[in-house]
């Protein structure tokens, strides 16, 4: 069995990535990021798919923050950890060609033995919305 952190620690890992995010802070984010993490989006928009290694998902970042002209905007409402996994309610808001979004999702974390975010799955609450917003 592999070992596995505590919940608390699971769960800074998981909110210094969200600080790296709100920071538009690649490097702070890549090193939150196990080497081969993977990450899921459902749908069939430019961002939808597996994504998988750390320069892919912080490629996936760098464009979400592109398309949207620097305005996209994580906010946590809650956060639950375990000693395997961190589940975040979150908010998102985006502005893109004229168009506004603004969607609650659950996003699924994975954390692996060295305390990086192993994987990720995006839950999100309507997924029409998000594949035109991002097409």
């Amino acid at each position: 069995m592999t070992p596995r952190g505590s919940a608390v620690a699971n769960r800074q890992a998981v909110e210094k990535l969200y600080t790296a995010i709100e920071q538009q802070d690649a490097a702070a984010a890549a090193a939150c990021l196990a080497e081969d993490v993977v990450v899921h989006i459902g749908g069939h928009s430019t961002l939808a798919g597996d994504h998988k290694g750390r320069e892919a998902v912080i490629a996936l970042g760098m464009t979400a923050i592109a398309k949207s002209e620097g305005t996209f905007n994580t906010t946590v409402i809650d956060m639950l950890s375990n000693d395997g996994y961190v589940v975040v309610h979150q908010r998102w808001t985006a502005e893109r060609a004229g168009h506004s979004i603004d969607m609650t999702n659950f996003i699924v974390y994975r954390i692996d033995s060295s305390g990086r975010i192993a994987e990720r799955w995006e839950y999100l609450g309507d997924l029409d919305a998000h594949d035109a917003f991002w097409e």
